[in-house]
């Protein structure tokens, strides 16, 4: 009897403890993701140019994006000049951008195959971790840089209309 009682317990903690393993492993399936810490999503984006949220805070506080500017062209009464200078903004932008971006998916990679390969060491990680640092806080002055120099591109009418079509009507 104690047997069996003891047989029933295991097959019922059985599912508990193979649900309990999956829920540790919140990783699974990352591996595909070019061996990095990057989603595919995040490597995309940096490759593209995109601005992935790091120029929020001048978005949010009166300093319009270049390429929502060019979006909403008509609803601001962009001039001809307006636009040939935002349009050559953002073009330098994205160029900019996606040169550091490229660089900071290829630096991933390598951190990644330092741990792959074993020769992952405290130095080595440090000095890739620092580089990365510098890379994305190059990538975010970018973005930054392109909204302030948005800004002066535009009357601050434009500015105010801006805001309200994006929704930041509090300001």
């Amino acid at each position: 009897m104690k047997r069996s009682i003891l047989l029933v317990a295991a097959l019922l903690t059985t599912p508990l403890r193979v649900e309990a393993q999956h829920e540790h492993s919140p990783y699974a399936g990352m591996e595909t993701a070019e061996g990095t810490a990057l989603t595919a999503e995040e490597i995309r984006q940096l490759r593209s140019g995109e601005g992935m949220r790091l120029a929020l805070a001048a978005e949010l506080n009166q300093h319009p994006g270049p390429r929502h500017v060019l979006e909403l062209a008509d609803e601001l009464s962009l001039t001809t000049e307006q636009r040939t200078r935002v349009t050559e903004l953002l073009e330098s932008m994205r160029a900019e951008a996606i040169r550091v971006g490229e660089s900071i998916v290829e630096l991933e990679a390598h951190l990644a195959g330092a741990f792959r390969d074993g020769t992952a060491d405290a130095d080595s990680i440090r000095r890739m971790t620092a580089h990365l640092a510098s890379l994305r806080g190059e990538l975010q002055a970018i973005h930054l840089t392109a909204h302030v120099t948005t800004k002066a591109l535009l009357t601050e009418p434009q500015v105010e209309r801006y805001d309200e079509l994006r929704g930041y009507a509090a300001h």
